[in-house]
């Protein structure tokens, strides 16, 4: 039997569950990358803004290739495998969602490439990442010598990836593998202040934000400046940036010169007038998520 994937959707929150058989530990096989791929389908036509990857058993979040996959891997073969997880892990990557690997215990090999897909890795002091397949003769499938020096830079890349090496969270943490560092009571209230910035911040612009760090430009490239340029304008064409910032003029108001600067007659200093009550969002606008949970 394979590992199943299970779907938790509830409003803005969405969780991905790695569920292995009775007794064993979560492994990827062609059938899992598909119900991974599946799951974020039905992510996308959710209203859900974050994204948690987690395993039903906390010593292992996911050991890579299973038994049965493994068994079948040569030079003929290898190439589907390798295709088929890039595709399903670019997708996971690129998806719009801030998504986050909760990772108690044991993540290698693909387990830890899906980890590395996602923008947050959580770690308790009991996680173990490593990419170990060096000692089996394979070197990485799915993008995992990229994203672990994207991560931790290109020298501790090579130490962990050809040397096969694993290494605890609180190194994870120090490495800057993991996000964050904490037991899970700290992360879960650490995935709650999460959530409440998330609500208090545009959708359309944080997606529009992702992209841009995705691109890895510098910023005084013009494919950045374009880049860029682009995101400012379909942000400022959307009626809720129009209502964000009227709501931040109304409560600060500021008199300009035709110059666009404040009056020197100190008109611009004012006190800022008192907030009136807010009207309910008009339909299709952003609204606030509610605090998230594990």
């Amino acid at each position: 039997m394979s590992t199943r994937i299970e779907l938790d959707l509830e409003g803005d929150w969405a969780e991905i569950t790695l569920v292995p058989p009775s007794g064993s530990k979560p492994t990827l096989d062609h059938a899992v990358l598909d119900e991974i791929d599946h799951a974020l389908d039905d992510v996308l036509a959710s209203r859900a803004r974050l994204l948690l990857l987690r395993s039903a058993t906390p010593k292992h979040f996911c050991l890579g290739a299973s038994v049965g996959a493994l068994s079948v891997l040569a030079p003929d073969t290898v190439p589907a495998w390798i295709e088929h997880g890039h595709r399903v892990l670019n997708r996971l990557e690129a998806i719009d969602l801030l998504t986050l690997a909760l990772v108690e215990g044991y993540c290698l090999d693909g387990g830890l490439e899906i980890a590395m897909a996602c923008d947050v890795i959580l770690a308790t002091p009991d996680a173990r990442f490593g990419l170990t397949r060096t000692r089996l003769g394979v070197a990485t499938y799915w993008g995992g010598a990229a994203r672990l020096a994207r991560r931790v830079g290109d020298s501790m890349a090579k130490v962990i990836a050809m040397g096969g090496r694993v290494v605890d969270g609180g190194e994870a943490h120090r490495l800057g593998l993991a996000t964050v560092l904490d037991s899970l009571e700290g992360l879960q209230e650490w995935v709650e202040h999460l959530g409440e910035d998330l609500g208090a911040s545009s959708e359309f612009a944080g997606a529009e934000a992702k992209r841009l760090i995705a691109m890895g430009s510098a910023p005084s490239s013009p494919e950045y400046m374009r880049a860029e340029r682009g995101a400012a304008v379909r942000c400022l064409g959307r009626r809720d940036t129009r209502r964000r910032i009227q709501d931040l003029l109304d409560q600060q108001p500021v008199r300009l010169s035709p110059t666009g600067m404040p009056r020197e007659d100190g008109s611009g200093s004012a006190e800022p007038a008192p907030a009136e009550p807010k009207p309910d969002p008009a339909p299709g606008l952003d609204v606030p998520v509610r605090k998230l949970k594990f």
